[in-house]
């Protein structure tokens, strides 16, 4: 192949330092931003691959904008079981209102009334079972060390 049929473009491997002591210190600040936890920190001393960590971190928030990018477009889109409900809430809802003070397509404020109905269902499906209600049954009486003492002592069989 010639040199004019292809370019070569250089891009950063890794921001951290190559030392294993500075890598260390630079983790370090990261832990102490509040970007890392000493966990993702321990991962990353071997291995480090920060943008693949930081993008896990803020994968809820990525795949709320996914969402908002379809609806924006009138796309009927369910939330997964993965949707971060409380995250996704106020997004949509801000999202929505942008939609409705740019005038946006009939079909497209649909598709967001659809979705922020169903992320409601969903929200609802997610809460824990309510207790049964009624008065509160009280315990089996036990006799306390009054009432044991009371007692007489009854003779054992032998």
């Amino acid at each position: 192949m010639d040199r004019d049929q292809y370019v070569v473009k250089p891009y950063i491997r890794n921001f951290l330092s190559e030392t294993p002591a500075n890598r260390i210190r630079e983790l370090y600040g990261l832990v102490n931003l509040g970007m890392l936890d000493q966990n993702q920190m321990a991962t990353l001393i071997p291995n480090p691959d920060i943008k693949r960590l930081l993008r896990m971190k803020a994968a809820p928030t990525l795949e709320v904008e996914r969402t908002i990018s379809m609806l924006m477009k009138g796309k009927d889109v369910s939330p997964s079981d993965f949707t971060n409900i409380e995250l996704a809430k106020p997004l949509v809802l801000l999202a929505f209102r942008d939609a409705q003070n740019r005038n946006a397509p009939q079909n497209v404020i649909e598709a967001f009334i659809s979705y922020m109905q169903k992320m409601q269902q969903k929200e609802i499906e997610l809460q824990p079972p309510q207790p049964p209600q009624g008065p509160p049954m009280a315990p089996p009486a036990q006799p306390g060390m009054e009432e044991m003492q009371q007692q007489p002592e009854q003779p054992i069989n032998q």
